[in-house]
C-alpha cells in the first residue's frame, strides 16, 4: 500500500489503490490449463512493455478499486479513458504498488522500520 493513484470520470477524481489483500484476492487466469495465479511482477513487465492482455488491465484496475474503497467501476473508467488511458492506470497502480516512480527509480518507502538486534 504504497500510493494513491487519482483518475478523473464524469468530473470527479477517484482515487485508486492497489493492496496486498486485493491483489491476493485476484483469480487465477481460468483461460489456461492449470489456471496461473495472478503474479504481479510479471503483469507490471508485461504493462511497461505495452504487450499486456484487457484481463490482465481489468483485474488490476478493478483490484485498485477494491483496494481504494472507490465508488466507481471499471466500465465507467474504461468508457471515460478508453484502451489507452485505461491501460496507463493499470501501469501506474503497478508502479505504485511496488514504489517505483515514473522515472523507473524505486521510492523511498514510507515508513522505515528500526530494529534492534541484541546479543545473547
Amino acid at each position: 500500500m504504497r500510493g494513491d493513484v487519482p483518475v478523473k470520470v464524469g468530473g470527479n477524481t477517484h482515487k485508486l489503490r492497489l493492496t496486498l489483500g486485493a491483489v491476493e484476492d485476484i483469480p487465477a487466469d481460468p483461460s489456461v490449463t492449470p489456471p496461473l495465479p495472478f503474479l504481479p511482477a510479471s503483469v507490471l513487465n508485461l504493462l511497461a512493455q505495452s504487450t499486456y492482455s484487457m484481463r490482465d488491465v481489468r483485474v488490476v484496475v478493478e483490484a485498485g478499486i477494491q483496494g481504494a474503497g472507490a465508488s466507481v467501476t471499471y466500465e465507467e473508467i474504461f468508457d471515460a479513458l478508453g484502451i489507452k488511458g485505461t491501460g496507463k492506470v493499470a501501469l501506474d497502480l503497478m508502479l505504485a504498488f511496488y514504489g517505483i516512480d515514473a522515472s523507473g527509480k524505486a521510492v523511498a518507502a514510507p515508513e522505515t522500520v528500526e530494529t534492534e538486534a541484541t546479543a545473547s
